[in-house]
């Protein structure tokens, strides 16, 4: 079984759970322009910035309410939130890259018949549209996202919901995570919390068994 080394020590490692937004690509600059669009057409002033930094990795059933002074229906926040994903996916289709050596792990634990999965708290469509965008659409048998949980992250729910698609132990799932609640998440979830140092501005260090600038160094720890 292939092995992580980590600084507590080589783990096995039977999956590998993604996030997607600042893990698999740096989105966050289209997200922004996205909110800001929406915020223009429902006639909010929205300071995006730091809207996103307090909400990073959250659903957008709570960050929606976030924007809006009076209770607004579900069925709203729904159509808003499925609007304001359009928009971003018009924004960075064509444009987004990989973080250095995502391909290169995705292709060497495929062939190590390590299971892969993304576990993101943006919706099913999104997720979509980042495989497609890097042809890893085959390689991922498990997508776990906003639609199937009631919890976000810090919750563990979506990590659990993932590793069950993989019919994987959650002690040998490694968790990839550039934001603070994902890495909780996953070590609530009783994974190996990996953080992906995308952001500067971001402390990765209470919730992360190993912390990486990106991919390369992760590619450098595997044996087996």
């Amino acid at each position: 079984m292939l092995q992580l080394l980590t600084p507590r020590g080589p783990r096995p490692v039977q999956a590998m759970l993604f996030d997607m937004d600042g893990t698999m690509a740096d989105t966050r600059d289209f997200h922004l322009e996205a909110w800001k669009a929406l915020a223009e057409r429902i006639g909010r002033g929205l300071d995006a910035d730091d809207i996103l930094r307090r909400t990073f990795g959250q659903t957008n059933r709570h960050i929606i309410p976030l924007l809006v002074p009076d209770p607004m229906p579900l069925a709203e926040i729904d159509a808003l939130s499925d609007e304001k994903e359009r928009i971003y996916r018009e924004l960075a289709r064509g444009r987004l890259q990989p973080i250095p050596g995502l391909l290169d792990l995705v292709s060497r634990a495929h062939a190590a018949g390590v299971r892969l999965a993304v576990a993101s708290s943006g919706n099913e469509a999104n997720v979509r549209f980042i495989l497609q965008e890097f042809r890893l659409e085959r390689l991922f048998t498990g997508i776990a996202h906003a639609g199937r949980i009631r919890r976000g992250k810090p919750d563990p729910e979506i990590m659990l919901v993932a590793a069950n698609d993989l019919r994987a132990a959650p002690s040998l799932c490694v968790v990839f995570e550039d934001a603070p609640a994902g890495l909780e998440s996953a070590r609530r979830a009783g994974m190996i919390a990996v953080g992906v140092e995308t952001y500067a501005d971001r402390d990765l260090s209470e919730w992360a068994d190993l912390r990486v600038p990106d991919f390369r160094e992760v590619l450098a720890r595997l044996v087996g």
